[in-house]
């Protein structure tokens, strides 16, 4: 008799491992449940069971007592299992809404390092201005320092502007001694992110 009490709940607990499709899962738990109290129930009400010596093959002295107690193990088995059920589910929503902030957080920096893509290239072709040029070529500067998937871009874009500016005749008779302030940053700024590829080469 405790063997099969031992199987019943042993049955029970492996449930619990098969939660392809929780909800309904966890709706037969609920609905093995009240069966489960309901034959406790009329079991505990009944002085003599005899559908419930039959269905578990007892009998004698002990027997009613016997049959409560594979009642009681059943119970408590099935509220186990929604438990577990119950934890799965849960940790699956969290597991899902951790994907869906994370998710959001990466858009959201991936949308704001393309507007300082976009910002850094607009103010390096402020020509009106100097300073809006450097400003806008340490936007780049930076922004390939934060995110290396942007570094051959920004070399690119520093490096075409540089060659852009000093095939002009006006760059050509100021640099004739040495570059103008702002081609010197550049230069300065190409250099270090030159270095900074050496540095993160595998030794």
């Amino acid at each position: 008799m405790r063997e099969r009490i031992r199987k019943a709940v042993g049955t029970v607990a492996a449930a619990r491992g098969r939660v392809a499709k929780p909800a309904a899962l966890l709706s037969m738990l609920s609905a093995l449940l009240v069966a489960l109290f309901v034959a406790f129930a009329a079991a505990m009400s009944s002085k003599e069971p005899e559908w419930a010596f039959w269905l578990l093959g007892v009998g004698g002295e002990g027997a009613k007592l016997t049959v409560l107690e594979f009642f009681g193990i059943a119970m408590g088995g099935v509220v186990l299992a929604i438990q577990a059920v119950t934890a799965h589910r849960r940790a699956v929503a969290m597991e899902d809404t951790a994907r869906e902030q994370a998710n959001a957080v990466l858009k959201t920096e991936q949308g704001q390092r393309q507007e300082r893509l976009k910002s850094g290239i607009e103010h390096l072709g402020q020509e009106s201005s100097q300073m809006m040029e450097l400003g806008g070529a340490y936007e780049l500067f930076h922004l390939a320092q934060d995110d290396k998937a942007f570094r051959k871009t920004v070399i690119d874009m520093l490096s075409a502007y540089i060659r852009t500016n000093t095939e002009k005749p006006e760059y050509r008779a100021e640099g004739e001694s040495e570059p103008p302030l702002g081609i010197q940053h550049l230069l300065r700024l190409l250099a270090e992110k030159e270095r900074e590829e050496v540095n993160d080469v595998p030794g």
